[in-house]
């Protein structure tokens, strides 16, 4: 254990510093569901401190995987390049993955990091046939050199305070988000604190549809926004 009173551990030539729950006691109350967060914990799929709390569930991105396709389906569409922005640690990157989308993940380095581990702990249990482009850099910066079919954003909340926080989709930048993906993806799902009202976000939004966002007990944790035509 360092001075910093974090457990290095050596991966790949790199170092992943992940904090304890003994130095994080905020991080106590989240430690009964983290194994509801990823099939992929108990393999030694890495959370960064932030993502005890803030990572899409599993359950959350499978359903929303099963919308995908069933409108797939229906609008008898083939694509598979997926954005994955705000990708963290792969939350959202690999059920999709898993399902053969190819992903670009576009996030600062030290999540990237987390992400690339991460796949290769996938990679190690299963066969997986989509393809991981990760992305290193600030996302308001991102440059795509290609166009999505789909785009998901899952933007950050603010911290554990965001339900106080009457002005949530402005501090997220969400206007500022869906101007610039509009731009190279033609639909979008956005996963969102359930506090943001429907008024909110039809200033930003033209034509969307809003979904709970439920946890494996049925609780809501968030809503989804769907935008595009193969969702409306």
């Amino acid at each position: 254990m360092s001075n910093s009173k974090e457990i290095i551990k050596k991966k790949n030539g790199w170092l992943i510093q992940s904090r304890t729950l003994i130095y994080n006691p905020k991080l106590v109350k989240f430690h009964p569901n983290t194994r509801k967060l990823t099939s992929l914990l108990k393999h030694g799929f890495m959370l960064d401190e932030e993502d005890w709390y803030s990572i899409t569930p599993e359950c959350i991105v499978n359903n929303i995987i099963k919308n995908v396709e069933r409108n797939k389906i229906d609008k008898l569409c083939t694509e598979k390049e997926v954005l994955c922005a705000f990708s963290g640690v792969g939350g959202d990157v690999i059920p999709f993955l898993k399902r053969g989308y190819n992903i670009t993940a576009v996030d600062f380095s030290y999540k990237i990091k987390y992400l690339k581990e991460n796949v290769a702990v996938l990679k190690s249990i299963t066969k997986i046939t989509g393809n991981l482009t990760p992305i290193t850099c600030d996302f308001f910066e991102f440059i795509p050199n290609k166009t999505f079919f789909l785009s998901i954003i899952s933007p950050p909340w603010g911290g554990l305070s965001y339900k106080n926080n009457k002005e949530i989709l402005k501090d997220m930048r969400i206007e500022e988000i869906h101007n610039k993906i509009i731009q190279f993806s033609k639909n979008i799902i956005y996963f969102l604190p359930k506090n943001i009202k429907e008024n909110e976000i039809k200033e930003i939004f033209s034509d969307f549809l809003i979904k709970p966002a439920k946890d494996d007990r049925g609780k809501i944790i968030g809503i989804l926004v769907y935008y595009g035509d193969l969702f409306i």
